[in-house]
C-alpha cells in the first residue's frame, strides 16, 4: 500500500508544475503555489491521522485517505479535460495532499505496531524502498506516456498520467480495509452491538 500511495502521489506531482505552465500559461512561481497547497494539506491530513483513535476508525481513515487522493486526482484531470478554470485543478491538487496526509504516516505507524522490535528497522527500510521504487516506475511509466503523446503544436498531455494515479489510489482503496486485518472488524463489531443495545 505504500508503494501504491507513494505512486500515485509522486507520479503526477512532477507534471502539476508543466501541467499548470504549459496548458494554462502560468508562471513557475504561480505553478509552485498548488504544491504548497498540497504541502499544506498533507500536514492537515497527518494531523487529523494522528487523532483518530481506535483499529476501525483507523482503517476508515486509510481508505478515506485513499480515496481522496482519487477524489482529488479525478477533478484535477476533469478540470483539464473539461476545460475548467485551472483553480479547480489546483483545489483536487490539494484535496490529493489531504489523502496522502491521512494515509502515508498511518501505514508507517501500522508497520511498526505489526513488527517486532527486531524487525522495525529492517521493516522500516522496505517501507522507504518500496516508497523509491513505486514512486521511480511510476514516474518512469508517466514519462513513458507523455512521450508517446507529444505533438509539437500542442501542450504535454497530462490526462493519462492522471488517470494511471487514479487507479493507483483505487486500487489502494480497495486493498486498504486488509491493512488492519480481523481486529479492526471485530471491533467494529463490538460498537455495533453497543450502539443497539444502548
Amino acid at each position: 500500500m505504500r508503494g501504491l500511495i507513494a505512486a500515485a502521489f509522486f507520479g503526477s506531482e512532477a507534471f502539476i508544475p508543466l501541467l499548470l505552465t504549459t496548458r494554462y500559461g502560468w508562471s513557475l512561481n504561480a505553478a509552485g503555489l498548488a504544491l504548497t497547497a498540497s504541502a499544506l494539506m498533507w500536514s492537515a491530513g497527518s494531523a487529523i491521522q494522528a487523532r483518530l483513535k481506535g483499529q476501525c476508525a483507523r482503517r476508515r481513515g486509510l481508505t478515506a485517505g485513499f480515496a481522496a487522493m482519487a477524489a482529488g486526482l479525478s477533478v484535477s484531470l476533469l478540470s483539464v479535460a473539461m476545460g475548467w478554470p485551472p483553480l479547480l485543478a489546483v483545489a483536487g491538487w490539494a484535496l490529493t495532499g489531504l489523502g496522502i496526509g491521512l494515509s502515508f504516516p498511518m501505514l508507517s505507524v501500522l508497520t511498526m505496531q505489526l513488527s517486532r522490535p527486531d524487525e522495525q528497522g529492517r521493516n522500516a527500510s522496505a517501507l522507504q524502498l518500496s516508497d523509491a521504487l513505486a514512486s521511480s516506475a511510476a514516474l518512469a511509466l508517466a514519462g513513458l506516456l507523455l512521450h508517446a503523446r507529444a505533438q509539437p503544436s500542442a501542450p504535454p498531455d497530462t490526462l493519462p498520467i492522471l488517470a494511471m494515479s487514479i487507479l493507483l489510489a483505487l486500487a489502494g482503496a480497495w486493498i486498504s480495509p486488509r491493512a488492519f486485518g480481523a481486529g479492526a472488524k471485530a471491533e467494529s463489531g463490538l460498537e455495533a452491538a453497543s450502539r443497539q443495545k444502548a
